[in-house]
């Protein structure tokens, strides 16, 4: 979540009614001293690392078709922020996750703009087909101790105005829907919210809790690793 106050009582809440440790810290996921600086915290003051959710993303919406409408600084923010993050928070994390027992699981928050040649802006969307590459290989290179996985949803309307980069979280459950109300699709247009949930084959926007629950499942799931888990009400196979 990019709002501290926000973070902040989401944590109080968290703790009340689970009965949990936790924090919050800040970070900028376009810097990997801060990627850094965000998992050793984490590990910390929770006393270690079992699940890395990593949700942070940026993009500058753009018109897909014209090359002119994004800039340098767009294309270098999104790989900051969409490909090289990962990396970065995976180095943090890796010594704690191949020293736990049953390891570690390492979830990447994707989007199905990368699976297809649309999106909020090009950048945005060769990202992060990138970054489910690098899912794959991430899988490859840290098994055995560590799964690695990708949830790709499809528009989600929430309540932030726009993308943005965003505190990196790492926690669960109810943590992944309060996550996903940092960033989204209330920016986009009624006229394209409505043509894209008519288009879907369920004929519908990805339900919040749905893509949140998504998240739950993998971290629990020990048999799975390198996959792409699409949350889009078939939104993908027509976008």
């Amino acid at each position: 979540m990019s709002s501290e106050k926000q973070a902040k009582e989401l944590a109080a809440r968290l703790a009340k009614e689970y009965g949990v440790k936790t924090l919050t810290i800040q970070g900028d996921m376009g810097l990997e001293a801060d990627c850094t600086k965000v998992v050793e915290e984490t590990i910390k003051g929770l006393g270690g690392l079992d699940i890395l959710i990593s949700n942070a993303g940026y993009t500058r919406f753009s018109d897909f078709s014209d090359l002119s409408a994004s800039t340098v600084e767009d294309w270098d923010t999104c790989y900051a922020v969409n490909v090289k993050a990962q990396v970065h928070l995976m180095k943090a994390a890796q010594s704690t996750f191949q020293a736990n027992p049953d390891g570690g699981s390492f979830i990447l928050t994707s989007s199905i703009a990368g699976e297809n040649m649309s999106g909020s802006s090009m950048p945005y969307s060769v990202t992060k087909a990138a970054q489910l590459h690098l899912m794959r290989c991430l899988a490859k290179t840290q098994a055995p101790k560590v799964r690695v996985n990708a949830v790709l949803p499809g528009l989600l309307l929430t309540e932030c105005m726009y993308f943005q980069k965003n505190v990196n979280e790492l926690l669960l459950a109810d943590f992944a829907f309060s996550c996903w109300r940092a960033i989204g699709g209330q920016k986009f247009p009624q006229e394209r919210i409505k043509a894209l949930k008519a288009a879907a084959w369920l004929q519908n926007v990805t339900d919040l809790e749905d893509c949140a629950q998504s998240f739950v499942d993998i971290a629990r799931n020990t048999s799975m690793t390198g996959q792409k888990i699409q949350i889009d009400s078939g939104l993908a196979n027509v976008a």
